[in-house]
């Protein structure tokens, strides 16, 4: 007889543990899925809430409070509407300049019944993100005077990102540029592309970041462009990027067409292969131009 409750005792606590164990493997799992969807979700309503007037102007990164809160709202409906859970968004210390904000989702687990006892378990995933980029600074000038005058013939180096897209992996490039605000002046003339390489496609979602933001400024051609360079910034992601492109016949050159010139005085052209989709790919490019020395 005491063998059988013995049996019984057996069974009860394995019901017991296999529920606890369910019940705890339940709960990380939910827990892992969840705070990688906030980073995720944080990282791109960040770029989402970017004020491109303000970049434009001061060349410094700031977010608008408003905006964030919508698109993190909205991205994380979207990404949870077949989920079990109920989801309670709190948002702390949200700074428009620097970009830093904190968020907080809880989430009910639910009930679990464990021997007769009913508990309700909820877990909170807190996340601080600051929002950084690099290659602010990539600009060097270096120059020489031209037969002992005031009249110096200068070099200007300036680091560009080309975003092209190919259903077929043949890149197949020729995009207006942009002439540097750094060589808008009225002492500088004949400004010429003198040189243009191929640093390789990028890597690391920094840097990608910097791309996005510069690419109006950069490059002539902005969102009606319909060869894709210029597709909207949600729709480029460092995941889905391609890393390996070999490049061939790169070079700067001025506008040959009357349809060229009304667009842009300085093309740049490359051809590539490697595999379909979107490339980053980064480019140096040399400007030479002529600048009075002593003038204000």
């Amino acid at each position: 007889m005491k063998w059988s409750f013995a049996s019984v005792g057996l069974i009860v606590l394995g019901l017991v543990g296999l529920s606890i164990i369910i019940l705890f493997q339940n709960i990380t799992t939910n827990n892992e899925n969840d705070y990688y969807l906030l980073k995720e979700v944080t990282e791109a309503s960040m770029i989402d809430a970017i004020d491109m007037d303000y970049y434009r102007e001061s060349g410094e990164l700031k977010i608008i409070k408003d905006k964030f809160v919508e698109s993190f709202t909205r991205r994380f409906a979207e990404s949870t509407v077949f989920a079990s859970s109920n989801y309670t968004i709190n948002y702390f210390d949200i700074m428009e300049e620097p970009p830093k904000v904190t968020v907080s989702i809880n989430t009910g687990i639910g009930e679990y019944t464990i021997y007769q006892d009913t508990t309700d378990y909820h877990v909170a995933n807190t996340l601080s993100a600051i929002l950084e980029y690099y290659g602010k600074d990539g600009s060097k000038t270096s120059s020489s005077y031209i037969d002992g005058m005031p009249l110096v013939m200068k070099t200007f180096t300036k680091t560009y990102y080309s975003i092209p897209y190919s259903k077929d992996g043949k890149y197949s490039v020729k995009q207006p540029i942009n002439l540097p605000e750094e060589l808008e002046h009225k002492n500088i003339y004949d400004a010429q592309i003198f040189k243009v390489e191929s640093k390789g496609s990028i890597t690391e979602q920094g840097e990608l970041l910097y791309a996005l933001l510069n690419r109006d400024i950069d490059w002539t051609r902005s969102s009606t462009d319909s060869t894709n360079f210029n597709a909207s910034n949600s729709g480029v992601d460092i995941n889905n990027i391609q890393k390996n492109i070999t490049v061939s016949n790169i070079k700067g050159r001025e506008c040959l067409t009357a349809d060229e010139c009304r667009e842009s005085d300085y093309w740049v052209e490359w051809d590539g292969t490697g595999n379909p989709g979107t490339v980053v790919l980064k480019l140096e490019i040399t400007w030479r131009y002529k600048e009075y020395e002593y003038a204000e």
